[in-house]
């Protein structure tokens, strides 16, 4: 029995051999297995987006301030733009028909020689109205100073006549002095003596009227130089009220230039940002509005990526929170960014972002900063994952 060789032993069956393994090796090998799937499950629930996102660019509806007509445009071959058309920023993409401009200036013309033709009316009357102060002028004082004159003219003959007064007074004194004498010698009546009194009488009263006449008249040669003194200088005529009209009219036309002017420059309609056309209304030769889009731009470049996180998602972002962002493309990873800013409400998420069409949803608009070198384009959906640590919701779902 134990010289039997090696050769000569029994074969254990495979039977037998599976049973050893089932019951011997095959937990390890399961405990082992199952471990690595476990592990690959978590690492790819670990990268699950919990909402999504839609890359941002700036989009400009290019539209004019006035009404006109559009006139095709020098720069372009055929005067006309087309669809993805490269603009760049500040460059003129439409301009309007400058014609009614030109009738408007025309007029303004027109309206400025009629103001100058009443300008010089207005010029020839303050002249006229300034000849007529200055001979108003020229004539009251030459008739104040005549007054002076003939005041004292009057005052001289009054004099005249009270020195008359006086020695016709004397001789009628002296003569009734005389009569008195005579009359004790009986040569003079009592009748002769009572006419010559009442001679002397009569003169003492005229000369009376005559010196208060000539106190008159020396009043009125003092008040007539007074006046000549104090006689107003001829002014020019009240201009302020001559050019009131002028004036309105000149302001007027002066803020219908400054409309002109500004209306010119509305004439030619620049884009606000660097872009492609995606969209045309209006060509050459048809009228716009005002405010109405000509034609709309879309630019090249991303600017940001807006994130939607619904209410039902058990964590809030916040400003500078670590998030991940994966391109909808096969075999593509996460790239990390942060959130910029956080909407300060919830709003009607976008219809094409929305689960079911027919059911609109609230979310959060976030904003999350584009990583560099992500390659997206403007308006493409990107996967979002945010990454706030243990209150992240592991369990939300996705579009």
């Amino acid at each position: 029995m134990f010289g039997r060789r090696v050769d000569d032993a029994v074969p254990i069956p495979w039977r037998i051999r599976w049973q050893r393994f089932r019951y011997g090796w095959f937990p390890a090998v399961a405990f082992v297995l199952s471990l690595i799937l476990v592990a690959a499950l978590w690492r790819r629930q670990e990268g699950t987006p919990n909402t999504i996102g839609r890359v941002e660019a700036a989009r400009a509806n290019v539209a004019p301030v006035v009404d006109g007509q559009l006139v095709p445009l020098g720069e372009l071959a055929d005067g006309r733009w087309r669809l993805f058309d490269p603009v760049e920023r500040g460059q003129v993409v439409a301009r309007l028909n400058d014609q009614p401009l030109r009738a408007l200036l025309s007029a303004l013309h027109n309206d400025a020689a009629a103001l100058r033709a009443e300008l010089e009316a207005t010029e020839a009357k303050a002249v006229t109205d300034r000849e007529d102060l200055r001979y108003a002028y020229l004539r009251g004082s030459s008739d104040l100073l005549c007054q002076v004159e003939r005041d004292r003219l009057d005052a001289l003959d009054r004099l005249a006549m009270l020195e008359e007064d006086r020695l016709e007074l004397s001789r009628l004194g002296g003569r009734l002095d005389v009569m008195k004498k005579a009359r004790l010698s009986g040569m003079v009546t009592e009748a002769e003596m009572a006419d010559v009194q009442s001679q002397r009488d009569r003169a003492a009263k005229l000369m009376d009227a005559h010196a208060a006449a000539l106190r008159q008249a020396e009043e009125n040669g003092s008040a007539a130089a007074q006046r000549w003194k104090t006689y107003p200088s001829p002014e020019n005529p009240d201009l302020t009220k001559l050019l009131a009209p002028i004036r309105a009219s000149i302001a007027a036309a002066e803020a219908r230039v400054d409309e002109v002017r500004a209306r010119m420059e509305m004439l030619e309609i620049r884009s606000p940002i660097t872009g492609r056309v995606c969209a045309v209304y209006f060509q050459p030769g048809q009228a716009v509005r005002a405010g109405e889009s000509i034609l709309t731009i879309a630019a090249d470049r991303a600017d940001y990526i807006t994130a939607y996180v619904r209410q039902e998602q058990r964590f809030r972002p916040a400003v500078h929170m670590p998030v991940g962002i994966r391109v909808r493309m096969p075999g593509q990873r996460m790239t990390e960014s942060t959130v910029e800013s956080v909407g300060s409400q919830f709003e009607p998420m976008p219809s094409e972002l929305l689960r079911d069409q027919r059911i609109p949803e609230l979310a959060l608009p976030v904003r999350i900063a584009i990583p560099d070198g992500l390659g997206v384009w403007p308006g493409e959906v990107v996967d979002v994952r945010f990454m706030a640590g243990d209150q992240t919701d592991n369990q939300g779902t996705l579009n």
